[in-house]
């Protein structure tokens, strides 16, 4: 076993006990916004001088690969532009050239609501160019809602009715895989990777309040459990057995492979 430390240094070591292992840098998320990705993307000059600097990321820390996740390319609302469809098409695609001769993958954190596919994503371009899309099949639960509830559920549960019935892994994916992403010949069984959504969410309350009182507060779903333990800590858990891992599983008879995060 050996001795590793130190930020990047920590993931790209692990190869050293796995030889066969990929480490990948992500740049972008929700924080991030797009405004500043929709300008990089809008001419051929700062592409490059993106690219450029990806190259020389990668090379000096070591890295087999980038994952792109731009939220979202072509939304007016986070900043972008109805140009980014082609321009982000573009950028992938000059990634691609660069990245393939050096046997490093490329990859894209993507949407699973239609809207935003139809927006921002060229599929057929991207599908030939990426080595697999990472759809976010999460976080589609949260504090906007009144109500306390797990946010990257699988399958569809008996209290999904009405505007919460497509709001799990299975349908989203199901949703999106008709809509855009079957329609190229490129995207073929395994280039799909699901999320599997383990990271926590919370919900704020208004004022200063207790652990305790703010148990009493949440509201719940019917089917969901709730235990107290010494009167401050609030267990909350669903009436069925969740898979948080697994191989693959089919949507539309289409192949999913799953991944956890």
């Amino acid at each position: 076993m050996y001795k590793i430390t130190g930020g990047f240094k920590a993931a790209v070591d692990l190869k050293l006990d796995n030889p066969e292992l990929k480490v990948m840098i992500a740049i972008g998320g929700w924080a991030e916004g797009g405004k500043q990705y929709s300008e990089m993307v809008s001419t051929p000059e700062r592409r490059k001088t993106f690219i450029d600097s990806v190259v020389q990321f990668i090379e000096t820390y070591q890295f087999d690969g980038l994952d792109l996740d731009w939220e979202y390319p072509g939304s007016i609302d986070r900043d972008g532009q109805p140009e980014d469809k082609e321009n982000f098409a573009s950028l992938v695609e000059e990634l691609s050239a660069i990245f393939r001769p050096r046997n490093w993958l490329l990859s894209a954190a993507v949407p699973a609501g239609v809207s935003r596919i139809y927006n921002g994503y060229d599929v057929p371009r991207l599908a030939n160019a990426l080595d697999f899309f990472n759809v976010m099949t999460y976080d589609m639960h949260g504090e906007w809602e009144d109500y306390a509830d797990h946010h990257a559920p699988l399958w569809r549960r008996s209290f999904d009715l009405n505007e919460t019935s497509e709001l799990h892994s299975d349908g989203a994916l199901s949703a999106s895989i008709h809509f855009n992403y079957k329609i190229s010949k490129n995207l073929k069984s395994g280039k799909l990777l699901g999320f599997l959504g383990v990271h926590r969410l919370g919900w704020k309350s208004k004022g200063r309040i207790s652990i305790k009182n703010l148990i009493d507060q949440i509201v719940i779903h019917p089917q969901w459990n709730r235990t107290t333990r010494n009167a401050d800590i609030a267990l909350i858990r669903l009436n069925i057995d969740v898979p948080y891992t697994c191989k693959s599983f089919f949507t539309n008879s289409y192949q999913i492979q799953c991944i956890a995060f």
